[in-house]
């Protein structure tokens, strides 16, 4: 189904995350209630939930704002599918590997599984929480919803099994292959990561930025992403945040650069753009940041220089009216966008020529990325929608 996500919700439905859909269990609900109200964009509907609304409740208001569509998947250009996975729940967010060996995803049941590149299943991460029922026992009850998978990534320099993954009750752990190696908790609700510039982890929620030692998780330097200007002058809530060198970059209601070594510095920023997701993403090999606008429109794609935060490419097409949920670099001058409203997955380059797109998805494009690659090598793609893994080949 096309789906916008939800505002709010209970702590596997958090601000930071796509909404709910009936394939998954409901979380219990906290006892406080806490609103959050965002702004929808021209033409659109705006959908305000609590922290008390039930995933079946929110899965029907969304299913009769946005019914599915009765097209199937289709497949445009220089694309071919390698494999299609069913996850079992909602994918919050995929990653390759450093070797693109193996596909990471992180779900909304709480697990981490990790597949090949043909897409068999290599092994899952329960959250760390679990612990397995005992079958003798008739007085230990169905056990509860674990907090949903919010991310996950490779550490810099790591080996394949040197994984950090993030949970939505503010829990991260550093896995030592298939045990918890290292978990620290009350990070943020919906708490995320992303690899910082300087062999640092970058966690963060949509008020607060913290660069962690990779091997301890302790934390090196924190800030609040209003730090600066505040919600009229600052960047405001934060959906995503990647690193550059000594540099950190926030993506919300605009652009905001900090300096990671002067206690969270603003350096600039830019306006004009509404970042809803990871729809922002530096560019592996050179000072080029892309990100993609929640609110749709014929320039919801843009190309800018990271260096000094000047717009250099705007990707008119179509397909860009779609509300742009993520966005990844997929090539030296190829970028792959996807969202909702349509539910499709552009890959483009930024001479503006549209290389493939993938229609028919049931749901939004939630999860995003291409494999890494050296700088004239040609990338794979992951991308998730609802409980789905596709693995897209690029055609040369």
């Amino acid at each position: 189904m096309s789906q916008q996500p939800s505002s709010g919700g209970s702590e596997s439905e958090g601000a930071g995350l796509p909404p709910l859909t009936p394939t998954d269990p409901p979380s219990p609900s906290p006892a406080k209630t806490i609103t959050y109200s965002q702004a929808s964009p021209p033409g659109r509907r705006r959908v305000s939930t609590s922290s008390s609304t039930s995933a079946a409740s929110l899965a029907s208001l969304l299913t009769r704002l946005h019914p599915p569509s009765p097209s199937a998947l289709s497949l445009e250009g220089k694309l071919r599918v390698r494999a299609t996975v069913d996850c079992g729940s909602d994918v919050l967010g995929c990653r390759f590997s450093p070797d693109g060996s193996l596909v990471g995803v992180a779900l909304r049941s709480g697990q981490v599984k990790l597949y090949t590149a043909t897409g068999s299943l290599s092994h899952t991460l329960p959250h760390p929480s679990v612990t397995q029922p005992d079958p003798t026992d008739p007085k230990r009850g169905p056990r509860r919803p674990q907090p949903a998978a919010t991310s996950l990534l490779w550490l810099p320099e790591g080996q394949s099994d040197s994984l950090l993954t993030t949970y939505s009750n503010g829990q991260v752990v550093v896995w030592a292959g298939r045990s918890v190696g290292v978990s620290v908790g009350e990070c943020g609700v919906d708490v995320k990561a992303g690899v910082g510039g300087e062999g640092q982890v970058i966690c963060y929620t949509t008020d607060q930025v913290t660069l962690r030692d990779p091997n301890t998780l302790a934390p090196v330097l924190s800030w609040p992403t209003s730090e600066g200007g505040g919600l009229v002058g600052g960047c405001g809530r934060v959906w995503v945040v990647v690193g550059r060198g000594r540099e950190v970059v926030g993506g919300g209601s605009g652009l905001t650069w900090w300096d990671g070594r002067a206690g969270g510095r603003v350096v600039r920023r830019v306006g004009g753009v509404h970042v809803r997701g990871p729809a922002l993403a530096s560019h592996p090999h050179a000072p080029r940041l892309v990100t993609g606008s929640w609110g749709g429109g014929a320039d919801s794609v843009q190309v800018w220089d990271a260096n000094s935060g000047k717009l250099t490419h705007v990707l008119h097409s179509d397909a860009t009216t779609t509300a742009v949920w993520s966005a990844v670099w997929a090539g030296k001058e190829t970028v792959a966008v996807g969202g909702a409203d349509p539910n499709l997955m552009r890959l483009a380059t930024l001479d503006n020529t549209t290389v493939g797109v993938v229609r028919g998805l049931k749901e939004g494009v939630w999860g995003l990325d291409a494999s890494p690659t050296r700088p004239h090598q040609v990338p794979r793609l992951a991308l998730s929608s609802g409980s789905s893994l596709y693995l897209l080949d690029i055609l040369k």
